[in-house]
């Protein structure tokens, strides 16, 4: 957002942008053995919902998915303008799938969503609120209150998530929110990626709506 001087979230996945299907095949080889690829436009807000999104994807394979994905965007989308494919880094030792959002509510203002993210934000409505301003404790609390939290503790044997590299983050989203006034009117990071404990968090996709 313009004229926002914040802390920045050290938690974005490496990615590239590619406009043909030939520099997609060129960033995948460069990125490693697999990668995630999705289509980029700024009328489609949801671009899984769309199958617009591809997660795994071999690097020798990646231009000739590009390819499907441009031309199934073509279909399902047709009015939407595409600026290309992102070809993005693959994580895959994520301890589990969260959502960190910002939105308006009436009469708080800005409010911090934490909850279990992924397909399964909408399924499980498995989420904690908070209204800035807060310290840690209130953001552990967000974490560790949530019916889901289990999956982030080493339950039934499960490797420890990073819950500190996420409650900073949360009050990094927080600083922002708080320098950002009413110039955001929402902002989900959807999924971030939970690592194992001390390997910190990723965010692998984003939807920013600023305020009219």
């Amino acid at each position: 957002v313009t004229g926002v001087q914040t802390c920045a979230l050290p938690i974005s996945v490496r990615e590239e942008l590619a406009t043909t299907a030939e520099q997609v095949g060129t960033a995948a080889l460069a990125m490693g053995d697999r990668v995630v690829l999705k289509v980029v436009s700024d009328a489609i807000a949801h671009k899984s919902d769309l199958g617009l999104v591809r997660v795994g994807v071999a690097a020798s394979d990646a231009a000739r998915v590009a390819d499907e994905l441009l031309g199934r965007a073509a279909q399902v989308a047709a009015d939407a303008a595409v600026t290309g494919v992102v070809v993005q880094e693959c994580v895959e030792d994520a301890v589990a799938e969260v959502i960190l959002g910002v939105s308006r509510q009436h009469p708080f203002g800005p409010t911090i969503t934490y909850g279990l993210g992924g397909v399964f934000t909408e399924i499980f409505a498995d989420v904690s609120f908070g209204v800035p301003p807060s310290d840690e404790q209130w953001a552990r609390r967000m974490v560790l209150g949530t019916k889901s939290a289990p999956l982030l503790t080493g339950a039934r044997g499960r490797e420890h998530g990073d819950v500190d590299a996420l409650v900073e983050t949360i009050m990094a989203l927080q600083h922002f929110v708080t320098e950002c006034g009413d110039r955001v009117a929402e902002l989900d990071l959807n999924p971030v990626l939970v690592r194992p404990r001390g390997r910190g968090v990723v965010a692998v996709d984003a939807l920013l709506i600023v305020a009219d």
